[in-house]
């Protein structure tokens, strides 16, 4: 008798649990996620700007945490360029969108490898570019001409901490501007849908 109760006193116990609690359930998803579809950022607002001489250098990252702060059209085509990735790309990396333009007359040499992230004291350099643009790796941009690449770095890189750019002798902090834009939209996304959803929009 004593046995029968304490078995149903475990089942309901179980039941009362949430689903996949206990040993072996899946891991919770990234805290820095949020539903995708409800962001109202821009390319604009979470991309830094350096200029290096005649060339304009424009450096977006593009971690899933970031584009699903932005607008649904901008997040589909942000988040499309990165899917056309080949997968063992995109593995343990950070994936950044990178454009060069210049007004220059007759173009502007430029060293594509240049870019250097500096996470918490740490340099990172591109482990891989894959172009976007045909004119890409010729190693010069032609007047009015944007030419666009993903550089990958390694996924160690920690956006959500003070970062620093660098493309040749150029140096930013514009990234420590940008940050705080993040954490206020992704603060006001999880008021309006919730901390635990976990779906975004479909329509």
């Amino acid at each position: 008798m004593r046995g029968g109760l304490a078995l149903v006193l475990v089942m309901f116990v179980q039941a009362c649990l949430p689903a996949g609690s206990g040993e072996g359930a899946a891991r919770p998803a990234d805290a820095t996620l949020v539903p995708p579809g409800y962001g109202s950022l821009h390319q604009e607002d979470i991309t830094l700007t350096v200029r290096v001489g005649d060339l304009q250098v424009k450096i977006t990252p593009l971690a899933e945490w970031v584009l699903r702060l932005t607008a649904p059209d901008t997040y589909k085509r942000l988040s499309g360029a990165v899917a056309r990735l080949d997968e063992a790309d995109r593995v343990g990396r950070l994936p950044v969108l990178v454009s060069l333009f210049t007004e220059a007359a007759g173009g502007t040499e430029v060293e594509l490898r240049d870019l250097v992230l500096v996470s918490r004291g740490r340099r990172y350099r591109p482990q891989v570019v894959r172009g976007l643009t045909l004119g890409w790796g010729t190693g010069r941009v032609r007047q009015r001409e944007s030419q666009q690449a993903i550089y990958l770095f390694d996924g160690d890189v920690d956006l959500e901490m003070d970062l620093d750019v660098m493309f040749g002798d150029v140096r930013t902090a514009e990234w420590n501007v940008i940050l705080p834009r993040l954490e206020t939209e992704r603060a006001r996304i999880r008021s309006r849908v919730g901390v635990s959803s976990s779906q975004g929009r479909t329509s």
